[in-house]
């Protein structure tokens, strides 16, 4: 797999890809966070719906293989795109809900005192992978600081496509300077840790 723009080898694995997929991804041995487990610890995931069948069913075998080796019980609940931002808020305010929410954009920014931290998982994926893009800093790192609230994991190209396809349909000879995915805010995905009643490790 050939990483595209604005995606890093650390942004790759990050999303659990599969073992044929990830194969080409360099990796660098370097010792895994120490996490310790609560007792009887379960692990609740919100995220958007799938857009191809295939992505669920990847996203259900990597649970399947986390529960497999840990022992913790993994539940995935998934709902439309649009309600991923209320469901969001609702999570923030009550203290309840998902463990883990993979959301768009600055969603971890806004909620960024309800999240646990998540540099030393982070560090570990940069140091593995060979480090983060710049785009992923942004959405991952707090604002004016160097500490990880969320995990990006990927970008939409759609605002290089409409642009395009807006050339096209005016029959322009010459298409504007494209901003390439690497440096537009068009969607980014994230995974980010809610503190609620139940955490699954406890940093603090």
């Amino acid at each position: 797999m050939t990483p595209s723009p604005g995606v890093s080898a650390a942004a790759l694995a990050a999303t659990g890809a599969s073992a044929q997929s990830a194969s080409s991804i360099k990796a660098t041995d370097v010792p895994a966070p120490t996490l310790n487990i609560e007792k009887g610890a379960s692990l609740r995931m919100l995220r958007p719906v799938r857009f191809v069948q295939a992505d669920e069913e990847l996203f259900r075998a990597n649970a399947a293989k986390f529960t497999q080796k840990t022992g913790i019980e993994v539940k995935v609940d998934f709902v439309g795109w649009v309600d991923i931002n209320q469901q969001t808020a609702v999570t923030s305010n009550s203290g309840a809900g998902p463990d883990i929410i993979v959301g768009f954009g600055d969603a971890p920014h806004i909620y960024v005192e309800k999240l646990i931290e998540l540099t030393d998982v982070a560090d570990y994926l940069g140091k593995r992978y060979g480090g983060w893009l710049n785009l992923a800093q942004k959405y991952g790192k707090r604002s004016r600081r160097d500490a990880w609230i969320a995990i990006p994991f990927g970008a939409s190209g759609g605002r290089s496509y409409s642009a395009n396809r807006f050339c096209d349909r005016s029959a322009s000879t010459k298409h504007p300077k494209i901003v390439p995915v690497a440096h537009c805010s068009a969607r980014c995905r994230s995974r980010f840790f809610i503190r609620c009643s139940s955490p699954i490790t406890s940093p603090r």
